[in-house]
């Protein structure tokens, strides 16, 4: 699941669609994607023209109308078109400089009871999650994201160490620029 549908209120516009490194930001998330072996991609977004870019890329796009609810309810409505899953792997759309082989390597870590998560000193984005917590995940509200619901469990979580230049997210417009 990719999470693409936040205001970017630092932002002060749709960073998702701002050009990084020749090319709009998301793309570079689904892009990445694309080589994983994922039975089903959805995108949750409130933007038009990232619901169109998902559907370019062969994934599903799911409309949040609540985006102003928090990232919880992104979650609620990406694991509604999920339903069949065992586990979801929730990546959100500004990550661009994620490699493919960490989320491989998250892939072959998947564990039916364990929690799979980057780690950069500290617990990050992106999660798999097997199915054992989507209740719990459910249950979130407002803009509790699915780590709150890994930090309830630290004792199922398995670690993937990123480089942490991998999980450098954009936030400002001056993030757009930093080195690479």
């Amino acid at each position: 699941m990719i999470l693409a549908a936040g205001n970017s209120r630092r932002f002060h516009g749709n960073k998702l669609l701002s050009p990084y490194q020749g090319k709009p930001l998301l793309l570079h998330t689904l892009d990445k994607v694309k080589a994983l072996p994922f039975r089903k991609v959805v995108v949750v977004s409130q933007y038009p023209t990232i619901c169109s870019w998902a559907q370019d890329h062969g994934y599903f796009p799911v409309i949040n109308p609540d985006p102003d609810q928090g990232i919880a309810s992104s979650l609620h409505h990406g694991m509604d078109a999920l339903p069949d899953s065992e586990a979801i792997l929730f990546l959100v759309g500004d990550l661009p400089d994620l490699k493919p082989s960490t989320l491989q390597q998250m892939l072959l870590a998947a564990k039916p009871d364990k929690i799979i998560a980057a780690y950069d000193g500290e617990i990050k984005n992106p999660m798999l999650f097997p199915k054992r917590f989507f209740a719990e995940i459910r249950m979130l509200q407002g803009d509790q994201g699915a780590k709150k619901a890994a930090l309830r469990h630290k004792d199922a979580i398995i670690p993937i160490l990123v480089d942490p230049k991998e999980l450098l997210d954009i936030d400002e417009r001056n993030d757009l620029n930093r080195d690479h």
